[in-house]
């Protein structure tokens, strides 16, 4: 899941906001 991870951390706001932040940090 390093792909997912990556786009977590480039583009956080795609998802949820609270979901984004507890799993991007």
């Amino acid at each position: 899941m390093t792909w997912y991870a990556t786009v977590l951390t480039i583009f956080p706001e795609m998802l949820p906001g609270p979901l984004a932040y507890s799993l991007a940090g």
